[in-house]
């Protein structure tokens, strides 16, 4: 207990003030207690910097100063953005503790290393997380001999510099027990980097430069069983062809990203994951011709991981510029910088031709209220020929087209089984009476027509409210919600 070891000095309280900060309840924290509220509160982002915000909770008592100083888990942040003096002083008083390094900031062309990065050399065996760039890591490696405690590394490579003549390193030896490995846009020539207990890897290659081949990647991933996040953007380079297969058991995340040329992104055929990964793929149409192959090959690993009960929404955002679809776990974003090439109709048609029809069968929430209203009609039918059981529908706006797309009146809704219809943009011309009363007339008057059981509009301005509409949808359809802008406005 703080009381046990030290007195805190207490600032005064002016006569009739009430004191903001019960200094009993801080003074008989436990020590570890105070030292965890210490580092919350000194690594919250501050303009001046991590360190100036520990020496202001250093002035409030002589007593925290003391503490302060003492505990070495406060001064493990060493960076190269702050001057000499300070980061020295962290080295010292960090003593033996694990330290986390960021060195990734200061580039001197031509001038050699840094006084941090050569100071460093002496700390390494207790380095926990290190940032830094291309040619940095190859002077720490041939100037230490491991790095045993090394967890996350990140490592950036410089534009106009020469690191991809570097000769090989070989990282997996150095720090055998890496668990993150972040490269972006480094040009170094790894060699066997195999870390059996890696969990995170992410390569970013920034569009310019070519990374790691995709053979090596994948000699990454069948060594790694225990990943749980993969993220892949920028050049890759496919290698060896073809790629073999890879089971990521463990694996929560991919995010795949070929918006950059060249990008193979039927590495993702090789790939087999869990049911529960979530998957983000973003590739560029601008090639109209390759728009069908590349969903094929998103499909392939797609068709595991939309199942359960997130596999049952499907969500659409269709632009001239860019789809994006959203089904389960799975994310895909086409883009193209040519306005027109976009088809949103085509795009969900070969995604859903892809998916396995159970998938599709087993899909009850549609939502396709940010895709031009244009386009709604035609997805409308679509979704219908692949995903009879839909029961939950929002849509942008009601039009006639929209009314047809619906099916006739008396004959039903084009979704036998819908309960529920949303319209997130409302403006009671058409009037949402005009679709939904003559099928809720023809279900009472016993007509094989499901009855709607939840409406939502959402209205564009206040000014479209008809109260006389709205009385007449709350006689006919059990729950009805009526969202204003006012009322949107203030949530």
């Amino acid at each position: 207990m703080l009381r046990q070891d030290r007195t805190i000095t207490q600032p005064t309280t002016a006569v009739g003030e009430q004191p903001r900060t019960s200094w009993t309840a801080i003074n008989n924290l436990p020590l570890e207690i105070f030292y965890n509220i210490v580092l919350f509160a000194a690594i919250q982002n501050q303009v001046d910097g991590y360190y100036s915000r520990l020496r202001s909770l250093r002035l409030v008592a002589t007593s925290w100063s003391a503490l302060i100083n003492d505990c070495p888990t406060c001064w493990t942040l060493i960076s190269s953005s702050d001057c000499e003096p300070i980061w020295r002083m962290a080295l010292q008083k960090s003593r033996a503790a694990d330290i986390d390094v960021d060195a990734g900031s200061t580039y001197r062309p031509g001038l050699g290393q840094t006084p941090l990065i050569k100071a460093i050399v002496g700390h390494m065996p207790r380095v926990r997380t290190l940032r830094i760039l291309d040619r940095d890591l190859q002077y720490l490696i041939t100037n230490t001999s491991a790095a045993p405690r090394l967890r996350s590394l990140c490592v950036g490579g410089v534009f106009g510099s020469d690191d991809s003549t570097a000769p090989p390193v070989h990282p997996a030896k150095w720090a055998p027990d890496l668990r993150v490995v972040d490269l972006q846009c480094s040009r170094l020539i790894w060699k066997d980097p195999l870390w059996k207990n890696l969990k995170c890897l992410r390569i970013d290659t920034g569009g310019f430069l070519p990374g790691l081949p995709m053979a090596e990647i994948f000699t990454i991933l069948e060594a790694s069983p225990g990943l749980r996040s993969l993220d892949i953007s920028g050049i890759i380079l496919p290698g060896e062809i073809p790629l073999p297969t890879v089971k990521l058991e463990a694996l929560e995340t991919l995010s795949f990203d070929t918006t950059a040329y060249g990008s193979p992104v039927e590495a993702l055929n090789s790939m087999v994951a869990l049911p529960t990964t979530r998957c983000n793929v973003f590739f560029d149409a601008g090639n109209e011709s390759q728009i069908q192959n590349t969903l094929q090959s998103i499909c392939k690993i797609a068709s595991g991981i939309t199942d359960g009960g997130a596999g049952r929404r499907l969500k659409l955002v269709g632009g001239r510029q860019s789809n994006r679809i959203t089904m389960g776990g799975l994310e895909v974003l086409l883009y193209s910088q040519t306005r027109g090439i976009l088809d949103p109709l085509t795009t969900l048609t070969h995604l859903l031709e892809e998916l396995p029809p159970m998938r599709c069968e087993a899909v009850t929430a549609v939502d396709i209220h940010d895709t031009e209203s244009s386009s709604v009609p035609a997805l409308l039918l679509t979704i219908h020929s692949f995903c009879p059981n839909i029961s939950h529908l929002t849509v942008p706006r009601i039009t006639k087209a929209l009314e047809t797309a619906l099916g006739q009146p008396t004959q039903g809704w084009l979704f036998p089984h819908l309960e529920t219809l949303s319209v997130s943009r409302y403006s009671n011309r058409p009037r949402a009476l005009g679709i939904v009363g003559p099928r809720l007339r023809a279900s009472e008057a016993g007509g094989p027509v499901a009855k709607l059981m939840n409406l939502k509009l959402s209205l564009t301005h206040r000014k479209n409210i008809d109260v006389e509409e709205i009385a007449e949808l709350q006689a006919l359809v059990p729950e009805v919600i009526v969202e204003d802008p006012v009322s949107l406005a203030s949530l």
